[in-house]
Parts: C-alpha cells; sequence; structure tokens
C-alpha cells in the first residue's frame, strides 16, 4: 500500500477515514469535535511496516504550508518522525520503536536477505 492524502476533513471525518487499528488511539485525541479542516497522511498502517523518511518526504511535497496534518502508520523511523514533527504533524502509530532508516534497511537489506548471503 502506498500512502495516501486525504485533504479538507473534519474532525470527524478525519476519524473515519483513519485505519481502524489506530482509531482507539485517535479517540483519546477527541478529534470529532474539532471542526477542522484536517489532511490525514496515511501510511501502511501494520505494526510490521516500517515507515521510511523518503516516503515521508514524497507525501509531504503534497501539502501545503500550514495546513494541519494528521499522519497515521504502522512504526516511523527516527528521520521520519523528525519531517512530520517540523511540519508540526499529529502522529499515531501502531509501534514506536527507534528504528532509524539506516538501521533498518541494514537488518533488511544485509542480515535477514537470503539473497545477499545465501544459506549453504
Amino acid at each position: 500500500m502506498k500512502a495516501k492524502t486525504y485533504n479538507g476533513l473534519s474532525g470527524a471525518a478525519l476519524f473515519k477515514k483513519a485505519p481502524p487499528a489506530l482509531r482507539e488511539q485517535m479517540t483519546l485525541r477527541r478529534f470529532e469535535k474539532d471542526a477542522g479542516p484536517f489532511t490525514l497522511l496515511v501510511f501502511p498502517s501494520q505494526r510490521t511496516n516500517r515507515v521510511l523518511s523518503g516516503s515521508v518526504k514524497h507525501i509531504l511535497a503534497k501539502t501545503l504550508p500550514g495546513e494541519r496534518l494528521v499522519a497515521v502508520g504502522g512504526c516511523f523511523t527516527l528521520e521520519s518522525l523528525a519531517l512530520l514533527h517540523e511540519h508540526n504533524a499529529e502522529i499515531f502509530a501502531l509501534s514506536d520503536y527507534p528504528w532509524s532508516d539506516e538501521g533498518y534497511l541494514h537488518i533488511r537489506d544485509v542480515i535477514a536477505s537470503p539473497v545477499k548471503f545465501p544459506r549453504q
């Protein structure tokens, strides 16, 4: 799944567009009482999905300065969190394990890949 953007949402509409697994967290923020408008950034939203900074940069390029951003996803890397914080986004994630882009890519491409290190 690629990241999706929903613009001009009210608080109630924002909640309805969010992935079901993250709605409980978002309920605590009480978006439904805020008229908005919000821009919802939806990244892959399973616990095993890592949201890298490249994906965040790509989707942020489509937003306008001053938009009220809400980002949801599986697990944001430290770099992607920093980018979202720079844009004052509210962030909701299923996991908050402190991955870095480099650390995750190293594990994915070098350590866990049977292509790089074929089993003998």
